[in-house]
């Protein structure tokens, strides 16, 4: 949602010169090095079995997995800031928020049906064995608080940039 998100904000650069436009793209892949692939490489190497939901034991996941995961989420911004950005070059704009409502959806079923997994923490074992503890007695409750202000924070500065280069292409 976020690469959408960009890619609205930017729009009327892309439209003129495509997802490609710089510093349009350069703004995506700041914040994509700099705030989406740090925090998840974090939560991934410092909570694993929370960051696998207790699907996994990650005892049973080879440590080398940490790279495709960090790429994906990286990946799947970019990407989504890259299909925005041909959704407007192309004149299809009404696809950008369905697409971006659909995913919303998404994450709001996926917050209910996952609540249970998301709000307790402990080890792949303690898990199963019925014992983990509620996320905010344990510090990454309160990690994910300064992480989640921090990465806001971040999308709203980098979307400000990015409607502000807009606005610059629009007047030229």
């Amino acid at each position: 949602m976020v690469g959408l998100l960009f890619a609205r904000c930017a729009r009327d650069r892309v439209r003129t010169a495509g997802p490609f436009a710089t510093p349009s793209v350069w703004i995506v892949l700041a914040f994509t090095c700099i705030v989406a692939i740090p925090k998840t490489l974090y939560l991934y190497t410092a909570h694993p079995a929370w960051t696998w939901l207790y699907l996994l034991d990650p005892e049973h996941v080879p440590w080398f997995m940490v790279i495709p995961v960090v790429l994906a989420h990286g990946g799947a911004l970019v990407g989504a800031w890259i299909a925005g950005a041909v959704a407007y070059r192309n004149e299809r704009a009404h696809m950008v928020p369905l697409t971006a409502g659909l995913l919303a959806l998404l994450l709001v079923v996926s917050l209910v049906l996952l609540t249970n997994r998301l709000t307790v923490y402990g080890s792949f074992q303690v898990y199963e064995a019925g014992s983990a503890v509620g996320i905010m007695d344990v510090k990454l409750g309160y990690s994910l608080i300064a992480i989640s202000l921090g990465a806001g924070l971040s999308v709203v500065l980098a979307a400000v940039e990015l409607v502000r280069d807009a606005r610059r292409s629009r007047l030229r």
